[in-house]
């Protein structure tokens, strides 16, 4: 590659400082603005832009506008999406993690293409899941998941080794990410070239780690995976999209009103079951006929907790427990109640599951003797899951 001219490296120079009067001249000048060898690491000024310390888009959108190559990768193969997610900035909070959604989203509107991979075959939903676990800022990590997918990423592409996104969040212990490609079709009985899936590989980071938690919970999870197809995230957290993907189907804007109210009473009632995980317990939640709902519960150490939610526009319920910082995310249907909860300030995840109708107990703090304690505990499971008899 021939070196680059003076107007391309003052270019480049200014770029760095985001200095658009001088970028101005020495475009003027006919300065490359997509070199290549401006810098050791081959990074050209858009993915300058967008890595580092920080997204700056003032700086992303005048690049673009003048003619950078949304897809042009540089000498580590590495997209100008891949280089938006490998910035360090975002994951630190929330109000940062918007910038990242602003640099995708725009890259994406201008013509970037979401199936670019890296030289070891992995494409930006492989960075994202790597990059997407910091508690404050998962959400986002996962509303963008969501996207690529929309926007015609194929979920269960496997890169050079053969791993998948699955394989990556299952390793990482990332229960939402599971949770999500599951819901994606995500096929968790691929295999990688050593002959893993994606339930082995939690297995064996399961093993190293203490009783509990969340590694424990996405084995659980991968073990039955047709339980857990359920989307972690309502209509409201989804990125509108301007191209048809495997999934453009599903995105439909709520009416202003939310849910039919006819359709919403058909869940009114009480539900009451058991959930399980790091802590363990029975609850029960009470469905008015507006999708308003309250929840009380007891955990098996004899502690009692209280929360509020709705049923979504989607069909999901998201219920808040205040008392323990807890989130409940699950389906609903008219016959029953199930999906996963977690805390994040404690570190603490399982899953959930209860029968329209069954009737609610409060499990008492365990006895002194352990086997007096299991078979009392199973006893009680018994009780709560039957149906109340017909009035």
């Amino acid at each position: 590659m021939a070196p680059p001219s003076k107007a391309t490296e003052f270019f480049f120079k200014a770029s760095s400082n985001a200095n658009f009067e001088m970028m101005d001249t020495y475009l003027a000048r006919g300065a490359d603005i997509n070199c290549g060898n401006c810098e050791g690491r081959g990074r050209p000024p858009l993915a300058m832009a967008l890595g580092g310390y920080g997204i700056n888009m003032d700086l992303v959108r005048y690049l673009v506008k003048h003619g950078a190559n949304v897809n042009l990768l540089t000498q580590g193969a590495l997209s100008p999406l891949m280089f938006a997610i490998s910035s360090s900035r975002w994951s630190t909070s929330v109000a940062n993690s918007e910038e990242l959604v602003q640099a995708m989203t725009y890259l994406v509107d201008n013509g970037a293409d979401v199936k670019l991979t890296n030289s070891d075959g992995q494409n930006a939903l492989f960075y994202l899941v790597a990059h997407g676990y910091d508690r404050y800022t998962v959400k986002t990590s996962l509303r963008l998941m969501r996207y690529l997918v929309d926007q015609g990423t194929d979920v269960n592409h496997q890169s050079v080794d053969g791993r998948t996104a699955l394989m990556l969040a299952a390793g990482g212990c990332g229960i939402d990410s599971v949770q999500l490609l599951l819901f994606m079709k995500a096929d968790p009985k691929l295999k990688n070239k050593m002959g893993d899936t994606a339930l082995s590989i939690a297995e064996d980071t399961a093993a190293g780690r203490q009783s509990g938690g969340s590694c424990n919970q996405v084995v659980a999870m991968l073990r039955d995976p047709e339980q857990y197809r359920i989307n972690p995230l309502s209509n409201a957290d989804v990125i509108s999209t301007t191209q048809p993907g495997v999934l453009s189907s599903e995105i439909q804007v709520a009416p202003s009103g939310g849910v039919n109210p006819a359709a919403l009473s058909t869940y009114a009632g009480n539900y009451a079951g058991t959930f399980n995980g790091s802590d363990n317990g029975t609850f029960q939640v009470t469905i008015q006929p507006n999708g308003t709902l309250t929840l009380d519960g007891y955990s098996s150490k004899g502690d009692m907790f209280t929360g509020e939610g709705k049923v979504n526009s989607d069909g999901t319920v998201t219920i808040g427990s205040a008392s323990t910082g807890s989130t409940f995310i699950g389906s609903i249907s008219q016959d029953g109640v199930a999906g996963t909860w977690k805390n994040t300030n404690y570190n603490q995840a399982g899953s959930f599951q209860g029968k329209k109708g069954a009737q609610f107990m409060k499990i008492q703090p365990p006895p002194a003797n352990p086997l007096q304690a299991f078979g009392g505990f199973l006893n009680g499971l018994n009780k709560i899951l039957a149906p109340q008899p017909q009035q």
